[in-house]
């Protein structure tokens, strides 16, 4: 049976849990704001870049043998490796055809489609929970597609293909958690991150436009290497909150995150009217449409994890 955490490790996995919600809301407005100086391409190439680069020095300086992993080249890790890379491009694309908030909101069809898969891959009998929580996230998404379809009439063809990025950014990332599921029963966390950052830098090395880096001042290249550090705390921050407190608690804490960046981006352009960002529109419809998306997010992760428990990776 396995030991109740203790109240100082506790508190430390809620405070790893909250940096890792805060990172993702941030790194939403990041990612719009770096859009000023670079490609999509460029800057989610750069971010793995920055991530694998982290990683590799760690494990050569402190744990070498857990290089074995880039030596054995899993065949699923690979597929998940393309698979998150594929997530990354199709994020980056919703929030460059959109906005940051409305990316956020999107993308939280993800963990629902993760759900599904271990409805039907994994055998998980889906609780009275779960299923609330699916009819919630559909009705909250309706409300918040509808809200940005009338705050968006000038642009309707550009935000109806910045979602349908933001959809194969979901599928995408659901398939890498599914592969992740299995393969973490062989490898550890970091050395899945390692293997699937490095291969991940590989293949969006094609959508660099190279040109731009030569172009960059250091204070963007500062930017750039923010937002890998960024990607790379989340992923450990996420990994060491979960060691330490229930799954179900830290999946309440980061479901939170879209109403973060939702905030954030709301402090920015009506508190401190900042220049360089763009005030997203959002009408009653999208706010409470964000709320039941976030609730059935919840609803469906908590009643994952009560009635799945022996399913965890």
């Amino acid at each position: 049976m396995k030991t109740p955490p203790s109240e100082a490790s506790y508190s430390v996995g809620l405070l790893l849990a909250g940096l890792t919600a805060l990172s993702w809301a941030l790194l939403a407005i990041g990612l719009k704001f770096a859009l000023n100086f670079a490609s999509s391409g460029s800057i989610v190439w750069f971010r793995c870049m920055v991530a694998a680069a982290l990683l590799s020095l760690y494990f050569v300086a402190v744990k070498p043998q857990q290089l074995s992993v880039l030596r054995s080249l899993p065949w699923l890790g690979v597929l998940a490796a393309l698979g998150l890379a594929a997530n990354y491009f199709g994020y980056m694309k919703g929030v460059e055809l959109t906005t940051a908030s409305n990316a956020q909101i999107m993308i939280q069809m993800a963990p629902l489609a993760f759900a599904l898969v271990g409805f039907f891959y994994f055998k998980e009998q889906p609780s009275l929970t779960q299923t609330l929580g699916f009819v919630t996230a559909g009705l909250g998404f309706a409300f918040f597609y509808w809200d940005q379809l009338l705050a968006a009439t000038l642009h309707v063809d550009q935000y109806i293909e910045g979602n349908l990025w933001l959809v194969m950014g979901a599928l995408t990332w659901t398939f890498f958690a599914s592969a992740q599921k299995v393969l973490l029963k062989r490898w550890t966390p970091q050395q899945l991150n390692l293997l699937i950052f490095s291969i991940s830098t590989l293949a969006l090395a094609p959508l660099v436009e190279w040109n731009e880096l030569s172009q960059w001042s250091p204070w963007v290249y500062v930017l750039m290497i923010a937002l890998g550090v960024n990607s790379l705390v989340a992923y450990v921050a996420l990994g060491e909150a979960i060691q330490r407190i229930p799954a179900s608690h830290v999946s309440l804490i980061i479901a939170l995150n879209p109403l973060v960046t939702i905030g954030l981006v709301s402090w920015l352009t009506l508190s401190l009217k900042v220049t360089w960002f763009q005030a997203e529109p959002i009408a009653w419809r999208g706010f409470v449409g964000a709320g039941l998306v976030v609730l059935g997010v919840v609803l469906t992760v908590v009643g994952r994890n009560k009635t799945s428990v022996t399913a965890k990776a």
